[in-house]
């Protein structure tokens, strides 16, 4: 869908550009789409008894209006080209249920609020009058004054711009709820709410103050930044007001440090979407790998060799030296054992040529050097049979995790010794 730029004539115009309902801010000559801080920290709202009742709402407001059935019943529910018309829907739907009345109400109270200070001579109706005098009594007690209502922030760093409700100059010394003083003539950002309860909007709000109170003031006639005055960026102040419960009000202290660690979050769950939505993150799908992976592993050696003498450098015992484990020269015996080395000799040559032979196969003879034992000493200083059965099931089992083939035993061997595993 194109995107639409509301454009009024400068002299009646007392918002922001839109479009497609987002502010449009211009930085550096250029229009920027901006998000609404009241809808900003929606990712940390737990809405699910807010939309539970709106679902009730709009249920019951289907069932007493006749005209509301017919609409649903016309409706493709399915086309996607029909999404306003279905959004429409569902809001005279739940407006139907006397969803929407509580709103209005807020709505309007909200628009006297401003009147009242402003103008002496305005007297609203009851209840209304009896929740703004409470309003203004407590604004009496903190002896706080308005400098600026209804203003125009932006806040870059967030993409965010809106309207904040009030801006309150202390006149007396107010004590924050860690103690700290803030002295008179202290700037304070206010936002003035009416709906019944906050419990479930907290959060949101502390985002929305922090926004406000880290902006800076906006001129959306000349579409320009205007001087910005020194707002406190530690504490903010939400108004509480109820339209449901007439004569109450009152003033609650915002941590915008807590509203600063909201919008870090609130960020990041959107960077988060967003390269999901780009593909920068993805789900592939699982591959054979065709080629091993051969990485290679160095340690810190204490035998003083040069790294490149050395397969592989060990700290932990002797190192296997390319002159003395898997390129020694395999020497054929042309005598047989004698009993008294009791086949040693030539159980050491079957152990050379199995390891010369899984030495040109660059895996497994990495594999072999890392697995070495550190006490074993390598086949040219063994010097007793039991060095030998314990190098023996070492490579059997190198052999067969890395399919190799067999290698026969010397004829001496046939039925002496250590044997290999059953299948070798």
């Amino acid at each position: 869908m194109p995107i639409e730029i509301e454009e009024l004539e400068p002299t009646t115009r007392n918002d922001y550009r839109r479009a497609n309902g987002a502010p449009m801010v211009l930085v550096d000559g250029k229009n920027e789409r901006y998000s609404r801080p009241s809808s900003f920290a929606k990712p940390l709202d737990d809405e699910s008894a807010l939309v539970n009742w709106k679902i009730d709402r709009g249920c019951f407001g289907v069932a007493r209006d006749r005209a509301l059935q017919a609409r649903w019943c016309a409706i493709d529910l399915d086309a996607a080209n029909d999404r306003e018309a279905k959004a429409k829907l569902r809001e005279d739907s739940i407006g139907a249920g006397r969803g929407a009345e509580r709103a209005d109400i807020g709505t309007a109270l909200h628009a006297m609020s401003v009147r009242f200070e402003q103008d002496l001579s305005f007297s609203p109706p009851q209840p209304y009058l009896e929740s703004l005098q409470s309003y203004l009594n407590e604004m009496t007690r903190l002896n706080l004054r308005t400098v600026e209502y209804e203003f125009h922030t932006v806040n870059r760093q967030y993409r965010c711009a809106g309207t904040a409700d009030r801006l309150y100059e202390l006149g007396s010394p107010l004590v924050t709820p860690t103690g700290e003083i803030l002295p008179v003539g202290s700037l304070v950002i206010a936002d003035l709410k009416t709906g019944e309860k906050l419990e479930y909007s907290k959060p949101a709000y502390a985002v929305q103050c922090f926004l406000y109170a880290s902006g800076e003031f906006y001129d959306v006639l000349q579409d320009a930044f205007i001087q910005t005055p020194p707002i406190n960026q530690q504490w903010a102040i939400v108004v509480h007001m109820p339209a449901e419960f007439p004569g109450t009000c009152e003033f609650l202290w915002v941590d915008l440090e807590v509203g600063a660690h909201g919008a870090y979050i609130v960020q990041m769950v959107k960077t988060w979407r967003k390269m999901w939505r780009s593909g920068e993150f993805d789900m592939p799908l699982v591959q054979l790998d065709t080629e091993p992976l051969i990485v290679e592993q160095r340690y810190e050696c204490f035998c003083g060799q040069p790294d490149d003498d050395a397969v592989v450098h060990r700290t932990d015992g002797p190192c296997f030296m390319r002159d003395t484990v898997l390129d020694e020269p395999v020497v054929e015996s042309t005598k047989p054992p004698s009993v008294e080395d009791d086949g040693l000799t030539a159980h050491l040559e079957w152990v050379r040529l199995r390891m010369r032979y899984i030495g040109d196969h660059d895996n497994a003879r990495r594999y072999l050097t890392l697995q070495w034992p550190g006490d074993l000493p390598t086949p040219k200083n063994m010097t007793e049979m039991a060095h030998v059965e314990r190098a023996i099931p070492l490579l059997d089992e190198i052999e067969a995790r890395f399919g190799l083939g067999f290698v026969e035993r010397p004829t001496a061997l046939q039925s002496t010794g250590p044997r290999q595993r059953k299948g070798k």
